[in-house]
């Protein structure tokens, strides 16, 4: 195989592994998002995915991750996590995100999609950036510890393969044995009763708290082995928050766009 070639392919390989909740997860939570958003906040939306290029809200909500080596875009790097000190229980801006984190970025990129004097162009990234956003904290290791890089230092052996922690949770807790357009449905279907439950539509820090609540039940039980029972256990953890991030999307943008009205 050339050089160049190898080296695109470990490159992309290295870059999957830093990714949240992997292409499959974003697509599943912005189909979700799709499926329950409004016919006015769709009409909307329509022309900010097409000046982008975009042949979906879920092929939008997947382009965040695709810019992290381009320079132009390097100050986004920090936006898709948030980490804290081991012992800390609790966000605190001032402290956790002095370069930027997931929760000042949702806010920059929501006022952005909402100001009177955005262009088309800023209000479309902007969409993508808040789709993909609110999927990035409700992944657990995106709201993480900072000394072992959101558990991308820390390795398990899943399958017979070692990988690391975050990768788990990121694509490998969803399994490969259904498409993502399926597994969206399915997961709709089985957590429709979380819709009573997602709490205020912009409760941000609420959102962040729950994904840092089990990333510390995470880190109280570690394992090396994770094995077919415990799989099971944390794909379903991790499929309540596809639901939760698809339907709080949706409920968000609605919100954002009925005042256009």
């Amino acid at each position: 195989m050339p050089i160049k070639r190898w080296l695109c392919l470990l490159t992309i390989f290295m870059s999957a592994n830093v990714f949240a909740w992997g292409g499959k997860g974003h697509k599943v939570i912005a189909q979700i998002a799709w499926d329950h958003l409004t016919p006015h906040s769709q009409a909307i939306i329509q022309p900010l995915l097409k000046q982008k290029g975009f042949q979906s809200l879920a092929e939008a909500a997947n382009w965040p991750d695709l810019l992290r080596d381009d320079p132009a875009y390097h100050h986004t790097k920090t936006w898709h996590y948030v980490n804290l000190p081991r012992q800390q229980t609790s966000i605190k801006p001032s402290r956790d995100c002095i370069r930027g984190c997931v929760l000042t970025a949702l806010q920059t990129n929501l006022n952005r999609l909402t100001a009177v004097n955005s262009d088309l162009n800023t209000k479309a990234q902007a969409l993508a950036f808040v789709v993909h956003l609110v999927g990035d904290m409700h992944q657990p290791l995106h709201v993480s510890f900072a000394f072992d890089k959101g558990g991308n230092s820390h390795s398990v052996l899943f399958e017979g393969k070692s990988i690391n922690l975050h990768y788990y949770w990121d694509t490998a807790v969803l399994g490969n044995d259904q498409r993502w357009l399926t597994l969206a449905g399915k997961i709709q279907k089985q957590f429709s009763h979380v819709q009573q439950e997602l709490g205020r539509y912009d409760d941000f820090y609420q959102w962040v708290a729950e994904s840092h609540k089990l990333t510390q039940k995470i880190y109280a039980q570690p394992v090396k082995i994770i094995g077919a029972e415990k799989a099971r256990t944390d794909q379903n953890v991790a499929y309540q928050r596809l639901a939760q991030a698809g339907f709080r999307t949706a409920v968000l943008l609605n919100r954002v766009f009925e005042s256009t009205l």
